[in-house]
């Protein structure tokens, strides 16, 4: 608790002392604005969404989805990259079972046929741009998915659902 006081008494000693130095005169708000702003500029963030058509899948489906690339921090359909990574993975294994590029300006779409062969489970999807592997994979859009495997095998008997 003491450690975490000192760095935050410490942290904001520098954030108040760190423009004191650099110009005389001006507002401390507006030299803070002109520095985030410089920032953004220089150092574009990019997010991606990825929306389905549905929350779970069979083995032998299609999953259809469509991709939105927006500028970080505005919100808007504006983004330095063009092109739109999205893999499938196997959660189990961590291979990738599927990916696809694709050209996108603002938004995109795309699918995955998923083969009939597939084993039931959790499957993952991450999407990302070229650019925002410079950063963590955090930052990458991620969702997990259920697929059932559709064969006889795997149906549930008259006697089992009761």
């Amino acid at each position: 608790m003491i450690r975490k006081l000192y760095a935050f008494l410490a942290s904001t000693l520098f954030i108040a002392t760190a423009f004191t130095f650099t110009e005389e005169g001006g507002n401390l708000a507006e030299k803070i604005a002109l520095k985030l702003e410089q920032y953004r500029l220089t150092t574009p963030q990019e997010k991606v969404y990825l929306h389905f058509d549905k929350p779970y899948y069979m083995a032998g489906e299609t999953m259809w989805f469509k991709g939105y690339l927006f500028d970080g921090t505005t919100h808007k359909i504006d983004s330095v990259s063009r092109v739109l990574y999205v893999d499938l993975i196997d959660n189990t294994k961590g291979k990738i079972i599927a990916s696809r590029t694709l050209k996108c300006e603002g938004s995109t779409h795309g699918d995955f046929l998923l083969p009939d062969s597939l084993a039931e489970g959790v499957y993952h999807i991450r999407a990302y741009t070229n650019y925002m592997k410079n950063f963590s994979e955090d930052f990458f859009f991620h969702q997990d998915f259920k697929i059932w495997q559709g064969s006889i095998k795997n149906r549930l008997s008259d006697d089992n659902a009761l």
